[in-house]
């Protein structure tokens, strides 16, 4: 993260934010919703991305693992987690990323192009100055069809934030040190959720905030909850301000934050009549949902975009689907719908035959993802009275429904993933560093994965290639003699996109 301190030590370098990859900040994420939404950005794999607020760069250097083709760098202010990233990209022999220690006022707006521009947790929590800059930056060195990623508290739900960042802050003034600030912002909540007899509506939503909080890593909320700037905007605020830069709203990067369908018949009835102003529409939609953080997509103001994604690009993509069947009653009706669900709650219904043709395609290929002309085939079989064109056309809405829904991924790179574990299993090179230092490591999806407990942070590390199945099992056995069989746990590690097709 950036900070508006310009000293030699930074709230950062005192206090550890906890860093981890963040999958919507990839560029193949941004690249598939800049193709959908009509523009021409760089391929993933041979392109340049910049990370402006990098921290230890825990969420640049995976991607610059898995694209080696493509040129990162990420600059901070804070040194020691600068220094600590260097480190990690020295230990895994990367050439392709820079990690350096700058302030953002004194970087040069002509160090680019980069098709691909990441400030995630910054605009919110710097003066605006430095909210100012950063949009100047993207404007000055983004490439033509270049994408920059924007994430920021906002409006109306950053109230409610705010207003208990406000009474933490008056709380804890006095407070000699972070620790201290802390531990007495915690208490403070801690009070007032549980001071009355009777619980009205607004102790209800404080015991709900101090039961988020209490789960949160004491530096992230330390550094997002009590930091000196802290300051939430409308969406269209933000729009306005990026267009005073010569830039304009792409999308969202999470896509189906943009749909509807969570909402009541009434209100998207309503909303039909903001179809062809997708702003104000936005800026509804956060109304409604009561918004507090966005994560938003800009490009420069001259591009031409549509309106909506293009079905004509759909056929080019490739999909992919985490999600798992819900449980079915014994004896269900083969013709029943079938019902998908993934890890954030979503919900999926395939009532037609292409529908579930699709979603058990994908679902039974995960980690992998399959490209267009498979699916279509699969429709086609699903469906022998369709004409090759129906069978496309059927998978294409499919595949869209699936993604406003947040239950299919569409991409346009596949990193290399193992099918099998082979003879001598070799797990993400990225992933074994990672385990020694935290229990959350990045997989080769730009994915967050968390390990509870010692066997996994004890076998998985082993995993290099230089140890067969059967002395992985013997290891595993002298692990912990009660754990599962090493097929399993590599068929784990497949599935969650942590083992590298192996040579052996």
């Amino acid at each position: 993260m950036e900070t508006e301190s310009h000293s030699d030590v930074t709230p950062y370098d005192e206090v550890a934010y906890p860093c981890r990859a963040h999958q919507q900040t990839h560029p193949d994420l941004l690249a598939t919703l800049g193709r959908l939404f009509g523009m021409q950005p760089a391929p993933v794999d041979h392109c340049s991305v910049l990370e402006i607020g990098c921290g230890d760069g825990t969420n640049l250097i995976p991607m610059a693992y898995s694209l080696p083709g493509s040129r990162f760098l990420g600059f901070d202010l804070a040194g020691l987690p600068v220094a600590q990233g260097c480190s990690v990209v020295q230990k895994l022999g990367l050439a392709n990323v820079t990690l350096s220690r700058q302030d953002l006022m004194g970087f040069a707006l002509d160090s680019g192009p980069f098709d691909y521009i990441i400030a995630h947790g910054f605009y919110s929590w710097v003066p605006l100055q430095l909210r100012d800059r950063v949009l100047e930056a993207c404007r000055a060195t983004l490439s033509p069809h270049g994408i920059a990623y924007i994430s920021y508290n906002c409006y109306p739900g950053g109230y409610l934030r705010r207003m208990l960042r406000e009474m933490m802050r008056f709380h804890v003034q006095r407070a000699p040190d972070p620790a201290t600030k802390i531990g007495q912002a915690k208490a403070l909540l801690g009070f007032l959720a549980d001071a009355p007899v009777r619980t009205d509506e607004y102790h209800q939503i404080l015991k709900k905030e101090w039961a988020q909080i209490q789960q949160r890593d004491a530096g992230g909320f330390y550094h997002d909850d009590l930091a000196e700037v802290n300051q939430p905007v409308y969406f269209h605020q933000f729009v306005e301000h990026a267009g005073r830069h010569g830039l304009q709203f792409l999308a969202e990067a999470e896509y189906f934050m943009m749909q509807d369908r969570d909402l009541t018949q009434e209100a998207r009835q309503a909303l039909e009549g903001l179809e062809s102003d997708r702003l104000l529409r936005e800026q509804y939609l956060d109304f409604i949902r009561f918004r507090r953080f966005r994560q938003t997509l800009l490009c420069r103001e001259e591009v031409p975009l549509r309106s909506g994604p293009d079905p004509a690009v759909v056929p080019h993509l490739r999909a992919a689907s985490s999600a798992r069947v819900q449980a079915a009653e014994t004896g269900a009706d083969p013709a029943a719908p079938v019902n998908y669900c993934n890890e954030s709650g979503g919900v999926m219904t395939c009532g037609d035959a292409a529908s579930k043709a699709v979603l058990k395609s994908l679902t039974e290929a995960w980690p992998h993802s399959l490209v267009f002309r498979d699916l279509a085939e699969r429709v086609g079989e699903a469906i022998p009275a369709a004409s090759p064109q129906e069978s496309e056309s059927l998978t294409v809405r499919v595949l869209l429904s699936g993604y406003g829904l947040g239950m299919v991924e569409l991409r346009t790179f596949e990193p290399l993933l193992a099918f099998d574990a082979g003879c001598r299993p070799v797990c993400s090179p990225v992933a074994r560093l990672q385990l020694s230092t935290r229990d959350v490591v990045t997989n080769l999806r730009h994915a967050s994965v968390g390990f509870q407990g010692e066997t996994m942070r004890r076998l998985v590390p082993l995993m290099d290639g230089t140890l067969d199945r059967a002395e992985l099992a013997v290891r595993l056995r002298q692990i912990n003699p009660d754990a599962e069989s090493i097929d399993l746990i590599l068929d784990e590690l497949i599935r969650l996109a942590l083992l590298l097709p192996s040579a052996g």
